[in-house]
């Protein structure tokens, strides 16, 4: 990754992580006081930002997970005011983003963000098991006793029956990399009358041996 483009990547995950951890007395107030700051960020970058997600650099910019074993909570909006479920400024609680640097990676180009909407491929986990840990993430392994094991960080409650979620793979680690991660949100279908709907509800990342291939991935709206 170039120096500049790191640069300016670590400065909105700093801005925004340290933003996350200030006492808010209406949670809906969070990304209207944030706002100034992203509109400025987006003009120096000279890129479009929506919900406190840039463009350019999407990608960084989906990979947040809750900071604090402490759940999450989903902020209620009015109906002409909803943030969606794949933006940080959803949520009421401190977040982080996950250090990927120590490895290339390459990110996934069917992810799409156009007027504010996100677009994905999912995928669906191969049976494994979710093991919630004392720190607040979960262990997920394959229920066939492979070695291999990946992790999971949800938003609120923990979700351990795998059947019901599925991944967006945002990125994975270049093949050189020691573990070859893959760079998942987390997601759960909302409704599937007018196309198919998903909604986050966490972060993670897991090696391929967890993550069905052998299928077609369905392409779906998040919200």
């Amino acid at each position: 990754m170039h120096r500049r483009r790191r640069d300016k990547i670590r400065l909105f995950q700093d801005l925004f992580e340290r933003y996350s951890q200030l006492g808010i007395t209406n949670p809906t107030d969070r990304p209207v006081a944030i706002s100034g700051l992203v509109d400025r960020l987006a003009e120096t970058f000279k890129m479009r930002a929506s919900h406190g997600v840039f463009d350019d650099y999407l990608h960084r910019s989906l990979l947040w997970h809750r900071a604090d074993t402490e759940r999450m909570q989903r902020i209620q909006f009015a109906p002409d005011r909803q943030v969606p479920s794949w933006s940080w400024m959803a949520v009421n609680g401190r977040i982080a983003y996950p250090k990927v640097e120590c490895c290339e990676v390459e990110w996934n180009s069917e992810i799409r963000l156009a007027d504010g909407e996100l677009q994905a491929t999912t995928r669906r986990l191969q049976q494994c098991k979710i093991e919630p840990r004392d720190d607040g993430a979960c262990d997920v392994r394959s229920a066939a006793g492979s070695a291999e094991m990946g992790w999971v960080k949800f938003d609120r409650t923990d979700i351990i029956d795998a059947q019901t979620l599925e991944c967006v793979v945002v990125g994975r680690d270049v093949e050189t990399c020691p573990k070859h991660m893959y760079h998942v949100l987390v997601v759960t279908p909302v409704s599937r009358r007018e196309g198919v709907v998903f909604e986050r509800v966490g972060v993670g990342a897991l090696p391929r041996t967890l993550l069905c291939f052998r299928t077609r991935p369905v392409t779906a709206r998040m919200v």
